[in-house]
């Protein structure tokens, strides 16, 4: 019998293509079917966000922060994805451009060159550039460890109680890939943390010029050591103990703005651990079809060997398959570094906003504490002088009335004008406060919508690549299996 040109990978019967057809025709993608199952794993309702008209209050969870990290994954995977994540180095897929000093920058700070050390810690190189005056020198580098970093922030706060103090990167927060402090991967993920966290404070009117900040970038190590030794003074424990104090009772009038701050930093932090548990699940998702692929190329290339005449076609799908296999652990790489941690900044970034609304709210019960004693004060003497008597312990013991009415007016002149400076003084705080806080807040919302805008934006593009780079290795084993292979049949006798 003659030769014939014969593909078994491209031989679909007329009844076969009518299948496919259909199936093509078909919406996998239906909203109609998925939308129940999606709203049982939602319960946050999806809809646009509003800083004037909060949609929902959303509880704290638990779980510290509330931030997922793969937690979902069995624990007999841990060592099979460690070996998967560690096969793709964090260099290969970094690219982010690395930042310089603009031309009307007088202050810039870089954070990089993780390095551990023998007695147990790892330290950061701090290197600033600056041109302001009260810099005795142009250029410092300095290394400091992370409990460095925890003193700034803390003597930040004390000294700044009226802005938002961007976060600090938690001291152990490892994805379930990554449990050893000393990893590189890890360092090198702490690393970016603490580099956009000294860049916030460096880009802040007020912050960058912080005393502290200063000693910081440009002490010694000796002297930084000495730096973290000292307390803070006697008036700032004492100022922090009134406002503890006065923040166990209610506020009376507090500004609707700040009560639709509060709930929208609320909501806006529920949303953004919704995100990271959908992240999480496509994580999950990944991770189980980087095990599947994988078991997918040793199928085809023991098939491969047993078949010789689909050999060819046969080994042109494993090396797609291969070629897919790289693909995701790039882009699970890219997804703990380009967006689990952006989410994780900004979960903790609510907390930031929350406690310095606490800390305006501390402001106003001082001040409306102070001004409701005036009042008593004021009615008192109000009283005094319209009945003529002073209603003390004194005019029980015989006593002149006269004398302790008298005594009595005198010491309340002395309490009003005491209260009324400090009920002055702490307006002006309160006023500083509300201000403060309005102006950290337009901040953070002009840098929170440049953030996540960058952050979909690349999350796009490198799924867009993503996708580009596996139909082009799905396209060159295409080619070899509709390619015509001769195939000889058996003669016949």
């Amino acid at each position: 019998m003659a030769d014939e040109e014969y593909n078994p990978f491209f031989d679909e019967s007329a009844d076969d293509r009518d299948e496919n057809r259909d199936r093509l025709d078909t919406n996998p993608f239906n909203d109609d079917e998925i939308e129940d199952e999606y709203h049982e794993e939602i319960e946050i309702e999806q809809q646009p966000i509003s800083p004037g008209k909060p949609i929902i209050e959303v509880e704290e969870s638990e779980h510290k922060n509330g931030i997922p990290t793969y937690t979902s994954l069995e624990e007999e995977h841990h060592q099979q994805i460690t070996t998967i994540m560690r096969s793709v180095s964090m260099e290969d897929i970094d690219h982010e451009t690395v930042m310089s000093p603009s031309s009307d920058q007088d202050l810039f700070v870089k954070v990089d060159s993780p390095e551990k050390h023998t007695e147990g810690y790892v330290s950061y190189c701090v290197t600033t550039q600056v041109t302001r005056s009260e810099f005795e020198e142009s250029e410092y580098k300095v290394r400091r460890r992370y409990n460095d970093f925890l003193w700034l922030r803390k003597r930040l706060e004390d000294n700044n109680p009226t802005h938002i103090i961007p976060p600090i990167p938690e001291k152990n927060t490892f994805s379930k890939h990554i449990t050893d402090k000393f990893d590189p991967d890890y360092l090198k993920i702490r690393q970016k943390a603490l580099d956009k966290f000294m860049r916030r404070l460096v880009d802040h009117p007020v912050l960058s010029f912080n005393e502290n900040l200063k000693t910081f970038l440009t002490a010694k190590a000796w002297e930084m050591t000495t730096a973290r030794k000292k307390q803070p003074g006697a008036a700032s424990q004492m100022g922090g103990s009134m406002r503890n104090t006065a923040a166990q009772m209610m506020m009376k009038n507090r500004d609707s703005e700040f009560d639709d701050m509060l709930k929208y930093n609320i909501q806006f932090q529920g949303k953004m651990k919704t995100f990271a548990n959908l992240t999480d699940k496509i994580a999950n998702d990944r991770f189980y079809l980087l095990e599947d692929f994988q078991e997918y190329v040793s199928a085809f290339r023991l098939w491969a060997n047993s078949e010789s005449k689909l050999t060819d076609p046969l080994t042109a799908v494993a090396k797609s398959l291969d070629m897919n296999i790289e693909n995701l652990k790039n882009i699970l790489r890219i997804h703990e570094v380009r967006i689990c941690e952006p989410i994780r900044e900004y979960v903790i970034y609510c907390d930031s906003v929350k406690l310095a609304l606490k800390r305006r709210d501390q402001f106003q019960i001082e001040h409306e504490l102070s001004t409701e004693e005036l009042s008593r004060r004021k009615a008192e003497k109000e009283e005094i002088e319209t009945t003529g008597q002073a209603k003390t312990l004194s005019t029980l013991f015989g006593k002149d009335p006269e004398k302790v009415k008298e005594e009595r007016l005198t010491k309340l002149n002395q309490q009003i004008r005491e209260l009324l400076t400090e009920s002055e003084v702490l307006s002006d705080k309160r006023e500083k406060a509300d201000h403060d806080l309005k102006a950290d807040m337009d901040r953070w919302q002009l840098n929170k919508k440049k953030d996540l805008k960058a952050l979909f934006l690349e999350m796009a593009d490198r799924h867009i690549k993503f996708y580009e780079t596996n139909i082009t290795a799905w396209q060159s084993s295409l080619e070899v299996i509709n390619k015509p292979r001769a195939m000889h049949s058996p003669t016949m006798e």
